[in-house]
C-alpha cells in the first residue's frame, strides 16, 4: 500500500499511498477506532488536486474518503462535485453540469486512476432553448468523456412523430441530427409502387430544422421510374400523406403510417 514515505511525527502524514490504483497523499492523520481519520489529496494526472478526508485502516486496507469541490472535467465543470473514494466502490463522482443551451443536470461517473479517461452520464427529459425556440428531447442520454459532451434522445414536436437525434454539444455549438422513414409497397390497378416517406431533423445554433420528403418508385405497363417529392406532404404524428401524379394512372394519394 505504501509507495513512498517521509519522516514525520504523524505516522501517516507526508506519505503517498496506492488506494485502488489512485495516488493519495496524506497530509494529516489522527487515531480513530481501529484506524485513522485522515486528510488527504487525490492526485490524478491532468486534473486538479482533489481534497478528501475520511477513514483509513492501513492494516486491513479499508478506506472511505469523501470530499466536495468544483471539478473541471474536459471542457466542462462539475459544480459542487461530491467525490467518494472507497476500497469497495472505487472512485465515484457526482456533480451539477450546466448543459449548453439546456438545463443544469446531475452527472455521475468516474476518472481513470492514470487520468487517461473519464466518463460521466445523465439521462432524462430535457428542453433546449435556442434562437427563441424551445426544443424538447425525451429520454435524452448524455455522456461526457474524452470525446466531449454527447447527447442521444427523441425529438418531440407537436404533429410530428418522435425522431431519434444524436450528436455533440460544446459551449458555443450544438449539432444534433436524425431522421425517421417509413415504406410501403402497393398495387394500384396497372401500377406497382414502392413508396418511402422520411423526415430529417437537425438542431443547431439556429434552432430546429425539419425537412420532409418522399420517393415514389413505380412500374406501370413496363414503364418504370421514380419521383422525388419535397412539397405538398401532409405530416402528422401517425402518418405521412403523399400526393403524386403518375404516368397513365394520374393523381394518387398515398398514406403511410410511421
Amino acid at each position: 500500500m505504501l509507495i513512498q514515505c517521509a519522516l514525520n511525527n504523524d505516522p501517516l502524514a507526508g506519505k503517498d499511498y496506492d488506494f485502488g490504483g489512485y495516488r493519495v497523499t496524506i497530509s494529516n492523520s489522527t487515531p480513530e477506532g481501529d484506524g485513522y481519520h485522515i486528510e488527504a489529496t487525490l492526485n490524478i494526472a491532468g486534473f486538479d488536486a482533489i481534497n478528501l478526508a475520511g477513514y483509513y485502516n492501513p492494516d486491513t486496507g479499508v478506506y472511505l474518503l469523501t470530499g466536495s469541490q468544483d471539478l473541471t472535467v474536459g471542457d466542462f465543470t462539475l459544480q459542487s462535485a461530491e467525490i467518494r473514494l472507497g476500497n469497495e466502490e472505487g472512485l465515484y463522482i457526482s456533480g451539477a453540469l450546466d448543459i449548453p443551451y439546456g438545463p443544469t443536470a446531475a452527472f455521475t461517473g468516474s476518472i481513470a486512476a492514470d487520468g487517461s479517461s473519464f466518463s460521466f452520464t445523465f439521462s432524462g427529459d430535457v428542453s433546449f432553448h435556442i434562437a427563441s425556440q424551445t426544443i424538447d428531447i425525451a429520454n435524452c442520454s448524455f455522456r461526457l468523456d474524452n470525446d466531449g459532451l454527447y447527447a442521444d434522445g427523441w425529438l418531440r414536436k407537436t404533429n410530428y412523430p418522435e425522431i431519434s437525434v444524436d450528436g455533440y454539444i460544446t459551449h458555443s455549438s450544438i449539432n444534433l441530427s436524425g431522421s425517421i422513414s417509413t415504406s410501403k409497397s402497393l398495387d394500384i390497378g396497372v401500377a406497382s409502387l414502392s413508396v418511402t416517406g422520411r423526415i430529417s431533423a437537425s438542431i443547431g445554433t439556429g434552432g430546429l430544422s425539419l425537412e420532409a420528403s418522399a420517393t415514389v418508385e413505380y412500374s406501370i405497363l413496363g414503364e418504370s421510374g421514380s419521383i422525388e417529392i419535397t412539397s405538398g406532404l401532409e405530416i402528422t404524428d401517425e402518418y405521412i400523406n403523399i400526393h403524386v401524379t403518375l404516368p397513365i394512372v394520374g393523381d394518387q394519394e398515398i398514406l403511410i403510417k410511421w
